[in-house]
Parts: structure tokens; sequence; C-alpha cells
């Protein structure tokens, strides 16, 4: 098979006094499985094998952290897995809140000292948090049965939701915003946030490892982009004056 190595010209192993060397630099638009194909297709000693596994596992690992980091979300399948038992969950929660007289709270959540719920400067905490009083559970209030938005984190076993809340004419009354997470294969709720009216509630967009990870991440990325096109704009003006002959 002919292959073209100009664009792996990198990767080009290169004498020397102390045996070959390896150039280990890509282009950093090339994604990791090209590099993987590219270090495949070339030459290389029996000894420099482990060392591309590890090489190309590293490209491989990085690329998967950039995207996590830039927002990409899981597949709807691995998705479902959480907010199944997240709407069954909320499900219970309003039953035991609308219940007269309500219901301790307690079992929709992981067993720990750092569960919270949360309503309007009220908080419930670990032991503590039982019977809660929902400002939203009152007569003729219906919560949606699905959340608006659902996203589960691309690393670790984590999730979050957003449900709306309705009175009796189907007018939005307020949320819940739940956080929920994964222990010994179930989801339980970590922390939940009732939003009662006139409290507007966060917008839930996807996160990689917790939630607001990716915003501060793609400005990031945004600002150094920003940065190379104008160093390339510059360098464009200088060579088109330097062609002109001016100054």
């Amino acid at each position: 098979m002919l292959v073209n190595r100009a664009p792996f010209a990198s990767l080009m192993p290169r004498g020397s006094a102390r045996g070959t060397q390896w150039r280990t630099s890509l282009p950093s638009s090339f994604p990791a499985s090209t590099a993987a194909l590219a270090l495949a297709l070339l030459p290389h000693p029996a000894h420099a094998q482990a060392w591309i596994g590890e090489y190309v596992g590293r490209l491989m690992a990085q690329q998967a952290q950039h995207q996590c980091m830039m927002g990409a979300a899981l597949p709807d399948a691995e998705v479902a897995e959480a907010k199944g038992p997240a709407v069954a969950t909320m499900a219970a929660y309003w039953r035991a809140v609308s219940a007269v007289p309500p219901q301790s709270v307690r079992p929709f959540f992981h067993p720990s000292r750092k569960i919270r719920w949360m309503s309007a400067g009220l908080t419930h905490t670990g032991a503590a948090l039982g019977v809660v009083a929902d400002p939203l559970a009152e007569p003729g209030v219906q919560p949606d049965a699905a959340p608006e938005q659902f996203v589960r984190a691309v690393q670790g076993s984590t999730a979050r939701g957003l449900w709306r809340v309705r009175g009796a004419s189907g007018a939005v009354l307020g949320a819940w915003l739940g956080d929920f997470s994964r222990r010994s294969g179930v989801w339980m709720l970590h922390t939940l946030t009732v939003y009662p009216p006139g409290m507007p509630p966060p917008a839930v967009t996807q996160y990689c490892v917790a939630p607001g990870d990716v915003e501060p991440y793609r400005a990031r990325i945004a600002a150094i982009e920003a940065g190379r096109a104008e160093k390339r704009r510059r360098k464009a003006v200088e060579r088109a004056k330097g062609r002109d002959g001016t100054s």
C-alpha cells in the first residue's frame, strides 16, 4: 500500500550518535486516530513499540478529555440509564411531599451526610433530612412527568435534571433541579433544589465532570483560538508589506 508520509514527517526517525531518535510532534488539528495510523505505518525498531503504544494512548486520552470539556454528550442509551431512575425518583418524591400528611423524602436520597434539600434559603442536610415543606406541593398542582432538561456527566457517575411544576391552568409555578449520583449501581438524589414562584432556575447544560465546567473551558479555548488567528493575521500583513516593499 502506498502511503503519503509527508504530513507525518514530524514522526519520522532521525539518526544521531546515540542511535535512532523519534520526533513526537503532531499538528494540533490531527485527531488521535490519525496519529495512531501514522505511527502504525512508519517503520520502527522493536524496542520502540511499547513507547508508541503509550504515546498513542496519551494522545487519545487527551483528545477524549478535550471533547468532554467541550461539551460532548454521551449516547442517548447511556443517558437513558440515568434518566429512567431519575424520573421514577421524582415521581416518588412528589407523592411523598403532596401526601396528607407529607411523608419523609429521605428514601429518595443516598445515605450520606452531604445530601441536601434546598428551597428559598431553607436547607436540610444529612441525617436532618426527612419530612420537608415543599412550597410547590399545593392542591391542583402537578409536576411534569418528564424533565424539561436532563444531562449525564461524561466522566463520573452523576446526572442533572430540571422538572417544571404547573398549576391547574397549566402555567409554570416553579421547578425542581435534581442532582443525581450512582452508587453501587443505584441512581438516587444527591441534591434537590426547589424553585418557588418568582425564582427562575438555571438552565441545565451538558457538563464533563461537574456542572458548570464546560463553559469556562470553551471560553479559554475560544480565547486561545482568537489569539492564534490574530497572530496569523499579523504575520500575513507583515508578509504582504514585505512583498510590496512597504514598511
